[in-house]
């Protein structure tokens, strides 16, 4: 009766999708492009969506990781033009991955899709791998990857779980914790996804690639987090749990309060619901012992359904199909919301007349090959202060100014100047002349406020000085690395689109050259 029941789901889930998926939802891109089909890419044909490269798959993975589709699928033809398959991807530059992935953000899944190219090319004679063990040994491959790539491109009976998924096993089967815990996202909740992937392998009238891909876009359109559970046109509308328990809380407390005589109108909500009612389900909530729910997650769910209910007075008498939305917006939980970290940056934007090029160029600093955003190139700057910093003289800082978190200038400017002075003793014989030029430029705020900008984790407040260099010659020496090892280069903004800058180094030259009329 389960197996029957999770095929009747299979296919209610899969006959709404083949029709009506968006042109990215399976995750690739290249169902509306013929880029990246080439022999090394691993093409199928037995997905019913159309042909499909292991390749491309990875590529579409990669950059929708945290980036919404809309986003990703310029990004995504202009990669694949560039880079059609592993080999052309493997032989390129780092600064020419970087350069096309420029604006998509999180820089190491780039750096990671490179190393796991080359890896492709060295262990694999260029042929993507087939099987979840193999692609998990791939730099930037984990879990989730490893399955979509295995599932999508070459139909492997895997189930995919991504945050679209958990949030549907959620509403199925009444699973009270938020779409990140590890017990849903890592564990118990793939061995649910698996049960709905493959029920009975030998009869399923889909494939585990088209369930998975069907399932996604479900989670992205009907039951995505504003999804109601009762639109006519959900293939699960009849098997969510969540919508179930909505209505059978709701009848309950109501016809408990009415005598049987059904949904009454003009009576204050707060009637309609017992306290012995309420008091018997948080005490049952506490005494669960469901690995899959979070330890308050339980009684969150009732409370928040019971708050839906008693906020809705106005609309009485409740229909059995409100009763079931409230439900089912229950599930999933929210997340624990975690505090972005705040840090204050000084940047030194620095530019000369370049005669010989007739072009401005920019002083640039290549950051660390670690940490955030690795390898790429900025303007050279300073972290003032930061707020997980417990060693921090804070007298040095002012108040919030504006609701923006102040720095003194003279602070700004000395942590600036110790910056070029570092920037500018290279390993070399130090060019005299080069030094002076940019410690004796004159700089000057821009802006009577910084700019923010904001990562998934943290949030920079950045303070710009900007200083034009003035001189009759040209500074001979575009590019050294200093004695501690940081490439140094001076760049025009068309170096800077080359190379791939970030949204933020964009954010601070646009802020410059807007305030300087540059």
């Amino acid at each position: 009766k389960v197996a029957a029941r999770t095929t009747h789901s299979q296919s209610n889930i899969c006959s709404y999708f083949t029709p009506k998926r968006r042109p990215m939802e399976d995750r690739r891109v290249e169902s509306t492009s013929t880029i990246g089909k080439s022999e090394c890419s691993n093409t199928t044909a037995s997905s019913s969506f159309g042909n499909v490269t292991a390749y491309g798959i990875w590529v579409s993975e990669i950059m929708l990781q945290q980036t919404r589709v809309e986003a990703v699928i310029p990004y995504y033809l202009k990669w694949m033009e560039r880079f059609p398959n592993v080999h052309s991807l493997a032989t390129a530059s780092e600064e020419d991955v970087n350069g096309h992935w420029a604006g998509l953000g999180f820089y190491r899944r780039a750096r990671l899709l490179h190393q796991g190219a080359k890896a492709v090319v060295e262990k694999f004679n260029g042929i993507v791998p087939s099987t979840v063990e193999e692609l998990l040994l791939l730099d930037g491959i984990g879990r989730y990857t490893a399955s979509a790539i295995a599932s999508f491109a070459y139909n492997v009976s895997v189930p995919v779980v991504d945050g679209n998924v958990c949030r549907v096993l959620a509403r199925l089967r009444g699973i009270a914790n938020h779409i990140k815990s590890p017990a849903l996202k890592d564990n118990l909740g793939w061995k649910l996804a698996e049960r709905l992937v493959t029920p009975c392998k030998d009869e399923a009238p889909f494939s585990a690639g088209d369930v998975n891909q069907a399932l996604m876009e479900l989670g992205a359109t009907f039951c995505a987090p504003a999804g109601t559970g009762i639109h006519p046109e959900d293939p699960l509308r009849e098997f969510y749990m969540s919508t179930r328990l909505g209505q059978e809380m709701g009848l309950h407390m109501i016809s408990s309060k009415t005598c049987g005589k059904g949904l009454v109108s003009n009576v204050p909500t707060e009637k309609y619901i017992p306290d012995e009612y309420l008091t018997q389900l948080l005490s049952r909530s506490n005494q669960s012992s469901c690995k899959l729910c979070d330890k308050r997650g339980i009684a969150d769910v009732l409370l928040k359904i019971l708050d839906g209910i008693e906020h809705e007075p106005e609309k009485f008498p409740l229909q059995v199909d409100r009763l079931r939305s409230i439900g089912h917006a229950a599930f999933p939980t929210a997340p624990p919301k975690k505090e972005k970290r705040e840090e204050i940056i000084a940047i030194a934007a620095i530019s000369f007349y370049d005669r010989s090029c007739d072009l401005k160029r920019w002083l640039m600093v290549k950051r660390p090959k670690n940490g955030l955003l690795a390898g790429q190139w900025e303007f050279p700057s300073a972290c003032l202060w930061a707020s997980n910093d417990k060693n921090v003289e804070i007298e040095e800082f002012d108040e919030k100014m504006d609701n923006f978190l102040s720095v003194k200038p003279s602070v700004r400017k000395a942590a600036i100047d110790t910056l070029l002075r570092e920037l500018i003793t290279s390993n070399q014989k130090s060019n005299e002349f080069k030094a002076q030029t940019i410690l004796q430029c004159r700089r000057t705020c821009v802006g009577k406020q910084p700019i923010e900008h904001i990562f998934s984790h943290v949030r920079h407040t950045m303070w710009i000085e900007h200083g034009d260099i003035e001189c009759t010659s040209s500074l001979a020496q575009l590019e050294w690395e200093t004695s501690q090892g940081k490439e140094v280069r001076w760049m025009t903004e068309m170096d800077m689109k080359r190379v791939g800058t970030t949204t933020g180094i964009k954010k601070v030259l646009a802020a410059v050259k807007k305030e300087r009329l540059l």
